[in-house]
């Protein structure tokens, strides 16, 4: 995937501006009886012999993005203090009193700084000599970075000290950041390390302040590529058009719907034979879906009893594979023509699940869905689960399922059991 869009960066560069407050709260005590500053402190950064004993300790597990926000930091801080400084890793570096750092470090300061933050807050605050930057989220950290770059760092030149202010601000909302309608997560850098492209539907007149049903599109085969389009364009994507045109659902669901590789599946099985046998791991396509959908779980006010699933063909297959992995996370599913691990049939018993097949498919077998729901059945499954059989008609009915007002209904009426 891209980098960032000039949209995004513009974004990063108002928030750090305008959600950075300089009014910390009161001093506050920390475990070795150093003070997290609520007043400016100064900081001899440069020593007499023209070097500095700081030194950037982030932690061993510092994302890409963290490593990468600090390296320009790096670059700032030798124009600065005309000396350069090194970045350590927490766990192979020895403890000094001269250190800035970053994240969440195995320093006591790091977590201390963070235990006195809200959710999705950050913070630059000195305690001792140390500079600590701490948030409760990547974006916070990252925007915390910038800001500390952006307040001492950049355009200065010659300086030997620093006068710390303790500031405090809140991270970027990401999905705020999202236009109404349907938005090319491509450019998206906070997820542009996994080689999955997916788009999201934004409701019209969003409000954040309202949970909102969430539902995870995994198309067919026909419609795998790298376009970000066809995915929804096609007939299999019939039914995210249906969902985003009618008037009681455009403005109350948010759509997340990737689009599988070429050449790569949801599931790596035969489809012809009509099941599969559910393996350890999920295929790459499906484990990055499953990435970006915690990923955006994490960062949007979803109703988390209200977690839908709809799969075409491939895509229903990918289906039957979430449902088997996470019995107890969707509230339902809608699957057309793709099936699943009879085996695993004990724990799907319970869910909602609404299974739709034309009975005369050759793509794939009429027969692999029809014993799933005999199992279901016969595990205990009532009205909860339910085959519509398609006589006389082939693997080519998401065009049909796509359309049907009341699959769409049911299937948004469900709660998580």
């Amino acid at each position: 995937m891209k980098r960032l869009l000039p949209f995004f960066v513009f974004l990063i560069a108002i928030s750090l501006v305008s959600c950075a407050e300089k009014a910390p709260p009161a001093v506050t005590d920390t475990a070795d009886g150093t003070e997290a500053s609520a007043t400016p402190l100064e900081l001899t950064i440069v020593n007499a012999s023209g070097k500095t004993d700081y030194r950037i300790i982030i932690a061993e597990d510092a994302s890409n993005r963290v490593r990468n926000a600090v390296g320009d930091l790096r670059s700032h801080f030798a124009g600065a203090f005309s000396a350069p400084i090194y970045m350590k890793e927490d766990a192979s570096t020895e403890e000094t009193e001269t250190e800035i750092l970053i994240g969440n470090t195995n320093r006591k300061e790091s977590a201390e700084a963070v235990s006195r933050l809200e959710e999705n807050t950050y913070s630059i605050t000195a305690q001792g000599k140390k500079i600590v930057i701490a948030a409760t989220s990547e974006e916070g950290l990252e925007s915390a970075i910038k800001l500390f770059t952006e307040l001492y760092l950049k355009g200065a030149r010659g300086i030997k000290t620093l006068t710390v202010e303790s500031t405090f601000g809140s991270a970027p909302q990401p999905f705020e950041a999202l236009s109404a309608g349907w938005n090319d997560m491509r450019e998206y850098s906070y997820t542009d390390h996994i080689d999955l492209n997916y788009r999201i539907y934004k409701p019209e007149n969003y409000d954040s302040s309202k949970k909102y049903p969430v539902l995870l599109f995994l198309h067919g085969n026909g419609s795998r590529g790298n376009d970000n389009t066809y995915h929804l364009e096609s007939t299999g994507g019939t039914v995210v058009r249906t969902i985003t045109s009618l008037p009681e659902y455009m403005n109350d669901v948010i759509i997340i719907a990737p689009q599988c590789n070429k050449g790569e599946q949801w599931v790596d099985t035969n489809p012809t034979k009509g099941t599969y046998t559910l393996k350890s791991s999920p295929s790459q396509c499906l484990g990055e879906a499953i990435e970006v959908l915690e990923y955006w779980l994490e960062r949007i006010p979803c109703d988390e009893n209200r977690l839908y699933l709809w799969g075409n063909s491939m895509g229903a297959f990918g289906c039957w594979d979430l449902m088997s992995r996470f019995p107890e996370r969707f509230a339902a599913a809608v699957c057309v023509c793709g099936c699943g691990d009879l085996n695993y049939a004990p724990k799907l018993a319970h869910m909602n699940i609404w299974i739709h097949h034309g009975d005369s498919d050759t793509t794939v077998p009429y027969k692999g869905n029809l014993d799933m729901f005999d199992r279901l059945k016969a595990n205990g499954a009532g009205d909860n689960v339910k085959l519509t059989t398609y006589e006389g008609k082939d693997h080519n009915i998401t065009g049909i399922t796509g359309k049907d007002t009341a699959i769409i209904e049911w299937l948004f009426s469900q709660r998580r059991k």
